[in-house]
């Protein structure tokens, strides 16, 4: 794989492929990366359910408007 190094930060390859398919998935959904990946990691010890876990995907998500 010809971005190996990009990802050893993630621990594995598949690992870093998984949160550029999350920062991805945050742009295309109209959400800034940034305020999604935090929201993500502060909610997902909290998720319960199949249904809290859908409702942390980048196109369910809602997050607070800057400076509120």
């Amino acid at each position: 794989m010809h971005n190996r190094k990009n990802y050893l930060f993630a621990g594995a390859d598949c690992g870093g492929e998984r949160l550029y398919s999350l920062v991805e998935s945050a742009k295309a959904s109209g959400v800034e990366p940034h305020a999604y990946l935090s929201r993500l990691f502060a909610e997902l010890p909290k998720a319960t359910s199949a249904d809290h876990f859908e409702s942390l995907l980048p196109w369910n998500i809602t997050l607070a408007a800057a400076g509120t």
